[in-house]
């Protein structure tokens, strides 16, 4: 009884890009003059006749197995200017069917797509940290996969420190992993779905300014396929599950799979200088207008009131790890505190 190993090759090199069905004791006789066929998830499928080889190659030539944009190049939001090459073959659920050389039908699925990427990231402005995150699950079809290659990057801009007069620090991993503030875990492919406590990589101080995040793997996923029938998907021509053939493995090569995101900073504790001189400035005014217009100090008393209630409330969602919501309650403090009485 043969068995088949089908390797999908999605490089990113247009030369490499190729689905390669290989017969693995493979007997001429028993095959010559049949098919094996690759349907994709849509469009046309793609037929090679079975000869005396026991390997049989499809390429990106076969152009009804591209994704249909005929290019590898895909603009990622990596940062302002860069892009990345991909792969092309369509991804989905895919069919392979088979004849031998007397008349044997038989068809099998298989799944092929990318593992959705999910890097989180947390941001304390109180303490200058900012904590990321892999929490992708990279299993496809219930199988963990080899990886091949692994970066996860943040690029901090240079930017002016006011406190200092400093130029801020530039993290790019993986040439500053394990260096300083910088923290570094790898093997993310390792488990399913990654901690915090082990998974993470913390880039302190942080400023006021834009950071990317960027993140490029490469992985080789192993699986058996799934033998089916044409009532079940019409894609199919096996009539019935008394295929003679073990079910094919797949071994699947992602190619590059990119993302990146930008991640916006806003320190509050900038914010919270310019609510200082605000606070400052009606607190004066208070004081003074008591003796003089007590209508006017009762009115900057309930401003001073509401800006107190605003910051302890700002105060409880950083407690919390809400930083959008402690920046949110800030900015309101500047809303009814522009006012600036005579």
């Amino acid at each position: 009884m043969p068995s088949i190993l089908i390797e999908f090759n999605n490089s990113n090199i247009r030369t490499a890009q190729n689905i390669t069905v290989e017969f693995q004791g493979y007997i001429s006789a028993d095959w010559s003059g049949g098919y094996v066929e690759l349907a994709p998830p849509f469009g046309a499928k793609v037929k090679k006749t079975l000869t005396s080889s026991a390997s049989y190659k499809f390429t990106r030539e076969d152009k009804t197995l591209l994704d249909g944009s005929d290019r590898v190049v895909d603009d990622c939001n990596l940062n302002p200017t860069e892009v990345i090459k991909r792969g092309d073959f369509k991804k989905g659920k895919w069919i392979v069917n088979y004849k031998d050389a007397y008349g044997v039908l038989s068809s099998y699925s298989f799944l092929i797509k990318e593992p959705p990427i999910h890097i989180d990231y947390k941001v304390d402005v109180f303490n200058s940290t900012c904590r990321i995150y892999d929490k992708t699950n990279y299993k496809i079809n219930n199988t963990m996969p080899k990886t091949n290659k692994y970066s996860l990057e943040v690029t901090a801009p240079a930017v002016m420190c006011s406190d200092t007069n400093t130029m801020g620090k530039t993290y790019t991993s993986p040439e500053t992993w394990n260096s300083g503030s910088l923290i570094y875990i790898n093997n993310r492919a390792s488990k399913a779905v990654a901690t915090p406590e082990s998974d993470e990589f913390i880039i302190t101080p942080i400023y006021n300014a834009t950071y990317y995040i960027r993140y490029e793997s490469e992985f080789t996923y192993r699986f058996g396929a799934t033998e089916v029938t044409a009532s079940t998907d019409s894609r199919a021509v096996s009539a019935s599950l008394i295929s003679g053939l073990l079910a094919p493995d797949i071994s699947y090569i992602t190619g590059p799979v990119p993302m990146g995101i930008p991640v916006v900073i806003t320190n509050p504790s900038d914010v919270a200088c310019d609510i200082w001189e605000r606070i400052k400035d009606i607190d004066i005014k208070y004081k003074q207008s008591l003796c003089k217009n007590t209508i006017l100090a009762d009115k900057l008393r309930d401003i001073l009131d509401r800006a107190l209630q605003l910051y302890i409330l700002s105060q409880q969602a950083m407690e919390i790890g809400n930083t959008a919501l402690a920046i949110l309650y800030l900015e309101k403090i500047i809303d009814i505190t522009k006012t600036r009485f005579a």
